[in-house]
C-alpha cells in the first residue's frame, strides 16, 4: 500500500496572499499564517492602507484605490510567472476583485471568506443598497462608533418610514 508521503512531495507548495477586511489589519489573520507556513506555504499578510501597522493615515485616503495600494504594490512586484491565491475576508473581497481584474495571469485562484463579492451587476454601490455596509477604511474607537450609530439612526428613519406608509395605505 502505498503511502501518501509520496503525493505531499510533489505537491507544489503555494504562495498565498492574504487580505484583512474592514477595521482589521494583518494581525487577524496570525493563526492562519502559522498553519499555512507549517505545511510549507509561503504566506504574505498586508496591511492595507491605514489599517493595522500600515503608515498611512485615514484622513490621507481619497479614494478606495488608496486603500488597495498596498496589494496592488505588492501583486505588481511579483515575478511574471508567479501566480499566488488571493484570500479576501470580508471587505477584502472587495480588494482582491479588484486585484482580479488588474492581475488576472498572476492570481491562480480567489477565496472569498464571508467577504463581499462584486460581481458585473452587484457592484459596491449596489451591495450598500441590498443592505451590506462598508466601514470606512480604518475606521477606529469614536470615529467607528460614530459611523455605525449614523447607519442605525437611517435603519430606524428608514423603518419608520415604511411603517407611516403602511398604515397610511392600508387605511
Amino acid at each position: 500500500m502505498e503511502s501518501n508521503n509520496g503525493m505531499e512531495k510533489t505537491l507544489k507548495k503555494k504562495h498565498f496572499v492574504l487580505v484583512h477586511g474592514a477595521c482589521h489589519g494583518a494581525w487577524s489573520w496570525y493563526k492562519v499564517v502559522a498553519l499555512l507556513r507549517a505545511e510549507g506555504h509561503r504566506v504574505t499578510a498586508l496591511d492595507m492602507a491605514a489599517a493595522g501597522v500600515h503608515p498611512t493615515l485615514v484622513e490621507e485616503l481619497r479614494s478606495f484605490s488608496d486603500y488597495c495600494k498596498p496589494l496592488m504594490e505588492f501583486m505588481a512586484t511579483l515575478p511574471p510567472d508567479d501566480t499566488v491565491v488571493l484570500v479576501g475576508h470580508s471587505m477584502g473581497g472587495i480588494s482582491i476583485s479588484v486585484a482580479m481584474e488588474m492581475f488576472p495571469r498572476k492570481i491562480s485562484v480567489a477565496i472569498f471568506v464571508t467577504a463581499f463579492m462584486p460581481a458585473p451587476h452587484l457592484n459596491v454601490p449596489a451591495i450598500i443598497q441590498e443592505g451590506g455596509t462598508v466601514v470606512p477604511a480604518g475606521a477606529t474607537g469614536r470615529r467607528k462608533q460614530q459611523h455605525w450609530r449614523a447607519l442605525r439612526r437611517e435603519e430606524k428613519s428608514s423603518a419608520s418610514a415604511d411603517g407611516a406608509t403602511e398604515k397610511s395605505s392600508a387605511a
